[in-house]
């Protein structure tokens, strides 16, 4: 769908994004007691590259995208970040800081989020579409939280 747009389309999707309320207070909670903070999304690079830079996540990942002199090919560059490497990738940074799954906390919304709130101790769901809600609160986990901060005091 993206064949021949420049790439500056990414900007002007940036431009259209509203960081959701609490977001920024939540991370930044975060990083005052250490808490190593991931991104991981099945959109694109340009996107949550910057969002993860702006709102100070510590690492990214999504989807890679070939280009040419500015101009998309179409075709993806690398891994597909679907479920299966959104936990895949989750459990190889826990791993890196010395952790495991038992340690951990994932957010998710979507049923592409689900193979990643599986693998941790804690699954929250955040704006979740019904079948997340379903699996957190299968799990005893959070799944109405709109907003983030509210997890820090268990509201």
């Amino acid at each position: 769908v993206l064949a021949g747009c420049s790439t500056g389309i990414f900007a002007q999707a940036l431009n259209a994004i509203t960081v959701q309320f609490g977001m920024e207070q939540f991370l930044s909670f975060c990083r005052r007691r250490g808490v190593v903070s991931h991104l991981v999304s099945g959109g694109f690079v340009p996107i949550a590259g910057s969002i993860a830079k702006q709102l100070g996540f510590d690492h990214f990942h999504a989807n890679g995208l070939k280009h040419a002199n500015g101009i998309l090919t179409g075709e993806l560059e690398g891994v597909i970040v679907d479920g299966a490497e959104k936990r895949r990738w989750m459990l190889e940074r826990v791993a890196a800081l010395g952790l495991d799954a038992g340690s951990a906390a994932a957010v998710g919304d979507g049923a592409n989020d689900i193979p990643m709130l599986n693998a941790v101790a804690v699954p929250v769901g955040h704006h979740a579409k019904l079948i997340v809600r379903e699996h957190v609160t299968a799990h005893n986990a959070s799944a109405s939280h709109l907003f983030l901060a509210a997890l820090l005091f268990g509201e």
